[in-house]
């Protein structure tokens, strides 16, 4: 499927991107060097799951520089870069486990694997202090998924620290996790990658089911041929609209 760049904005994923015009993350990456790592192929994986405002906020650009470059405009870039805190974020935290992936990815290492090695070592109610180049908020949504929280906070320029602590304060929300839906400004949306078969088919009919909505976005990791039947004997219509490695994204309606 191919888009029209004046479809682009903040909640465009960036794989959709790279599907109508692979080299728009080359000419991101001459404005802003700390993306060119996202080029390489070990990186794809985190890349299909970026959205553009994410990608902004990663470059410490303004989203209108970000989609500019994409399209291929006259940019005029910002050297304004803004100093985020969110919350109380110490420089150190006595007992967190540590992890600087910039030597990793200024040698064109993917660290992703050794990111989640590290998570997975972190007992319940511990913390995570992962040191990179920039704010890793793809990352940050995955880990959610795994009961992680998180604060940021940029030291200096090329440097963030994130704090992932496994476990909810008792006034947070739940994590998102794999199978549970929410909504964005397009609807609703479920992600069933990682769930075992008939799981995903059993949860996206288990929502439709519930009534309530009449429009859904599926993340899956395949064509998922055996949902198509079901569907159409519930008045439901599906059509892929992205179809990249790693994700086929689907959208499904209630036909009127």
């Amino acid at each position: 499927m191919r888009f029209a760049s004046e479809e682009w904005t903040g909640e465009s994923r960036l794989s959709d991107v790279l599907q109508a015009d692979p080299d728009a993350l080359r000419r991101l990456s001459d404005i802003e060097p700390r993306l060119a790592h996202l080029q390489n192929e070990e990186s794809g994986r985190l890349a299909r799951l970026v959205r553009l405002d994410e990608l902004a906020r990663m470059a410490e650009l303004p989203l209108e520089t970000v989609i500019a470059a994409i399209k291929g405009d006259p940019i005029a870039r910002s050297s304004n870069r803004a100093a985020r805190a969110e919350g109380a974020l110490p420089i150190e935290e006595p007992g967190a486990a540590r992890l600087d992936v910039r030597p990793m990815i200024a040698a064109g290492q993917e660290p992703f694997s050794a990111i989640m090695a590290a998570a997975a070592r972190v007992e319940e109610g511990g913390t995570l202090l992962l040191d990179a180049p920039f704010d890793p908020a793809p990352l940050r949504r995955v880990l959610a998924g795994k009961g992680f929280t998180s604060q940021g906070r940029r030291i200096a320029d090329g440097h963030w620290r994130i704090a992932f602590r496994r476990g909810n304060p008792p006034d947070a929300p739940a994590p998102l996790r794999t199978g549970e839906a929410w909504e964005e400004a397009d609807g609703t949306h479920l992600d069933v990658r990682g769930l075992e078969p008939p799981q995903p088919m059993v949860q996206i009919l288990a929502l439709i089911d519930a009534g309530g909505v009449d429009r859904l976005t599926v993340h899956h990791e395949r064509d998922p041929l055996f949902l198509y039947p079901e569907l159409d004997a519930r008045g439901w219509s599906c059509r892929i609209v992205a179809d990249t490695p790693g994700e086929v994204r689907l959208e499904l309606s209630r036909r009127k």
